[in-house]
């Protein structure tokens, strides 16, 4: 898998300040002009005089059709394209309509608590949303033990932070953790920095703080082995948790006691024990690992993401990206070749937590029963059932279920157009479990202007056909691959 990078401003390299002056490939350039042709040196003043000097005793270009009149200066760029252009149209509008539809649009998610009968119904599915405007983007759902809230990682007005979204969804979302502002006078370090980040937040057992990711799916940054631990409340700290000999932590997840925590490592899955809730560095221990393909000498190449403990502590769940694999993996591991280029082979893996029985989870004919093993986006965010009997996650832009034996699967929600000639069609992602064990994920209407919401999902009640398909009427097209995850 290939993370983005995005390194903070403790990582900022000034730019070269000498021109560059390039020369077009295959172009020759003497080493020095003939002592007939050399220049003296001109000051602008004199290249502006010879230039004005040349161009008067240059002839007039003569034509025979009416000569076209000189247009008016407007101050306007005479070659921009009219509004109504394709390309243009909204990035053409004054900053003022924008801020103001900036405005409007903000007013109106915060008052967005509940889907309307112009959104396509699905059994067993309603959404929550936050209540609040400015809301970029919402991710890597988890539920608070005690209370049954959602904690989510999200950005509003361009600030990260978590989120504390009530489980009946009838308040707006509070603020919980946001991003702390490094001290510039001080030594920056794992806790003083400026790349702090916030993914994939889990709870602790007593509801009263909340571990997370603390850097941005990059290995490359620096602090890349460091985790956080948040109060669940405004204003609360974020201590860092360092990692010793490690390079990279990701995707942290709480193991029942409280005490254990499971990570990614690029192509490793780790376990590390806390000593308390502040800062401190601990140490970690190898429970699985997946070498990256040779070929793989980009460090932010990782082959696993997103481990997940079973309920009772004794199984992991996680993601294998199986295009980066190295050969002899996939072999042990029977991968398929690959079909096509949005074809990653990311799909679950379990392995027990003292490191015994790592194998992937689903086989050739159960991927089939739900339709192939091939979805934009891949089989990801995988976890466990609340009696640990089964495995839920993401396949595609849907939620599914495997049976813990691999063998029997099924869609729980669909992911086709579902809303006729206007197209849209939902994107359910990052799924985890309610209070009640049942699920709940990020949930996008694609095509439709309602903010980001929260799918709470009742696997007993829901049907993976399409409005369409449950009214008798043919399928949609199959959405086609959209290339690399």
């Amino acid at each position: 898998m290939v993370a983005p990078s995005t390194p903070g401003a403790d990582d900022a390299v000034g730019a070269a300040s000498a021109v560059d002056v390039s020369v077009p490939a295959g172009a020759r350039m003497p080493s020095a002009l003939p002592p007939a042709v050399a220049l003296p040196r001109l000051t602008w003043a004199a290249v502006s005089l010879l230039t004005a000097s040349l161009l008067a005793g240059c002839p007039q270009q003569t034509s025979t059709s009416s000569p076209t009149p000189t247009p008016k200066s407007s101050g306007k760029d005479p070659y921009a394209k009219p509004a109504s252009q394709p390309g243009h149209g909204a990035a053409s509008q004054p900053a003022d309509d924008k801020k103001a539809q900036r405005r409007a649009k903000a007013k109106s998610d915060a008052a967005y608590k509940e889907d309307g009968a112009d959104i396509p119904k699905r059994p067993g599915v309603h959404r929550i949303f936050m209540q609040l405007g400015g809301i970029k983007y919402v991710r890597d759902v988890t539920t608070d033990p005690v209370s049954g809230d959602y904690i989510v990682a999200a950005q509003q007005s361009g600030i990260d932070g978590m989120w504390r979204i009530p489980a009946d969804g009838k308040s707006p979302a509070e603020r919980i953790a946001v991003k702390p502002l490094r001290d510039a006078k001080g030594k920056p370090s794992p806790k003083n920095r400026s790349n702090w980040f916030f993914s994939t937040p889990s709870v602790f057992p007593d509801g009263k703080n909340v571990i997370f990711g603390g850097v941005s799916a990059s290995p490359k940054q620096r602090y890349a082995n460091t985790m956080g631990i948040s109060g669940i409340k405004e204003g609360g700290f974020i201590n860092a948790v360092v990692v010793k000999d490690v390079t990279y932590v990701a995707t942290p997840n709480l193991h029942p006691d409280g005490k254990t925590v499971v990570f990614a490592s690029c192509e490793e899955i780790r376990t590390t024990t806390l000593s308390g809730r502040g800062d401190q560095e601990v140490e970690s221990v190898v429970v699985a690992r997946i070498p990256r393909t040779k070929y793989a000498t980009n460090p932010a190449v990782c082959t696993v993401f997103r481990p997940r403990f079973s309920p009772d502590g004794k199984r992991i769940v996680f993601e294998g990206i199986g295009a980066h694999f190295s050969e002899e993996a996939r072999n042990e591991f029977k991968l398929p070749e690959k079909q096509n280029n949005a074809d990653f082979f990311i799909e679950p893996y379990v392995v027990d937590a003292d490191g015994k029985n790592l194998h992937k989870l689903v086989d050739l004919d159960t991927w089939n029963s739900i339709g192939g093993r091939v979805r934009p986006g891949g089989a990801h965010a995988p976890l466990f059932s609340k009696d640990g009997t089964s495995v839920y996650f993401a396949h595609g832009k849907a939620i599914a279920k495997v049976s813990i034996d691999g063998k029997t699967a099924e869609m729980l929600t669909h992911s086709p157009v579902v809303g006729g000639e206007k197209g849209m069609r939902w994107n359910d992602d990052h799924p985890t479990l309610t209070k009640d064990g049942k699920l709940v994920a990020v949930s996008r209407l694609l095509g439709s202007t309602t903010p980001i919401g929260l799918a709470i999902i009742d696997p007993t009640q829901t049907d993976p056909r399409t409005p369409q398909e449950q009214a008798g009427k043919a399928p949609p097209a199959p959405i086609p691959p959209e290339g690399h995850r």
